[in-house]
């Protein structure tokens, strides 16, 4: 294989086409095709971090859940109280309003 060019708009990019001289309109072509690739990975980077995002908050729902079992358990809410805290928990969990 014959020598690396480097990108002419990024040093630390290696250029694909192997000649000396690359018509702009190939740039062109390949910084769109880099940018397409970036966007497409920060995607998939965001969409992760909204899945870890919303397991946190069904995590600390899911908890909030098991508090009101235990003061429940414990007496120190009513029945009535610990009903109506279960069913709004409950709710927000499945995503359906109050």
């Amino acid at each position: 294989m014959g020598r690396k060019f480097k990108c002419l708009f990024c040093d630390e990019w290696d250029c694909p086409i192997q000649a000396a001289e690359v018509p702009l309109e190939v740039c062109r072509h390949c910084l769109n095709a880099r940018k397409l690739s970036l966007d497409a990975k920060n995607s998939v980077i965001r969409r992760t971090e909204r899945a870890e995002v919303h397991e946190l908050k069904v995590g600390d729902r899911l908890e909030t859940l098991l508090s009101v079992d235990r003061l429940f358990i414990e007496g120190k809410i009513s029945l009535d109280e610990y009903m109506r805290r279960r069913e709004g928990l409950t709710r927000a969990l499945e995503g359906t309003p109050g």
